[in-house]
């Protein structure tokens, strides 16, 4: 599969294969995707919706430049980086196969409406089940899982506008080497929601806070993922604290501190640790 994906028409590939029955034989997802949400996705259901995603994920490769143009030649390289053998981008098109795979285990008409609540978790811990039929490493079991799991977040991220660059920040901690891909795989699910008109418009606010984030990432780095200020050993030594959980909680309100313009060299960041320890310290001393 990976191999169908390496080239820029996958999606073709996939729909012949679903025409011709390939489709229910090397991937057993496609079935219950298929049965599940037609009166929502048309005929086809959440299949369809899955297959119309892995063709706006195309669309928006083939036009990079004019989604990020301050970024287009670094989202490319990134998407033609080797990767288990195979470009960065046919791994996101296998987790755009995936990413809603947890969707016929999760809906219920709630309120005269079609939900997937958690659908994203149960579709990730799923992933491990299909690793041992498609044989992936363990790093491609992990990126898998980890890009279902978090595919709702840029979205979610778009629906609040007060979120900043702390919230970036977290984004781009939690997803690590696949942050890029995440933000790319979201937007084409999120595109195959719009309507022609719409998609021409490219004004949705989850068009716009990827663009944004993208443009944090490869612009404006330092203030979503800045250089650590201070160390576990410094954390430890200053505040004369022995190694224990509470160094990482640490070190994590450290960063938050930076990335939020509080502190911005190690002495100010020491002094707010010590500033914030006595709470932290109460709170893990609480029932």
């Amino acid at each position: 599969m990976l191999k169908t994906f390496s080239t820029p028409r996958a999606h073709a590939a996939l729909i012949l294969m679903d025409k011709t029955g390939v489709l229910d034989v090397v991937f057993p997802n496609a079935k219950p995707l298929r049965k599940t949400a037609p009166g929502y996705y048309g005929k086809g259901g959440v299949l369809k919706h899955t297959l119309d995603s892995v063709k706006m994920f195309e669309d928006i490769e083939a036009t990079l430049g004019s989604w990020f143009p301050r970024a287009t030649r670094k989202v490319r390289d990134y998407l033609a980086a080797a990767s288990s053998g195979y470009p960065m981008s046919a791994h996101c098109k296998w987790a755009l196969l995936l990413h809603d795979i947890g969707k016929p285990k999760t809906a219920k008409m709630i309120g005269g409406r079609l939900r997937f609540f958690e659908h994203e978790h149960v579709g990730a811990d799923m992933v491990e089940k299909l690793s041992l039929i498609f044989r992936w490493s363990s790093d491609e079991q992990a990126r898998y899982a980890r890009l279902v799991r978090h595919h709702m977040r840029p979205g979610n991220l778009a629906m609040h506008p007060e979120a900043g660059d702390k919230a970036y920040h977290r984004f781009f901690r939690d997803l690590d080497g696949d942050a890029v891909a995440m933000l790319l795989v979201s937007l084409a699910d999120h595109l195959t929601y719009l309507t022609p008109r719409q998609l021409k418009k490219r004004s949705s606010a989850h068009e716009l806070t990827t663009i944004k984030m993208m443009s944090r990432f490869y612009s404006q780095k330092s203030r979503v993922l800045p250089e650590r200020l201070l160390t576990g050993h410094d954390i430890m030594r200053a505040l004369s604290l022995k190694p224990s959980p509470l160094i990482g909680k640490l070190l994590t309100e450290s960063i938050e501190a930076q990335v939020e313009g509080k502190v911005r060299t190690k002495l100010e960041a020491i002094a707010h640790l010590r500033s914030i320890l006595p709470a932290l310290e109460a709170a893990k001393l609480k029932p």
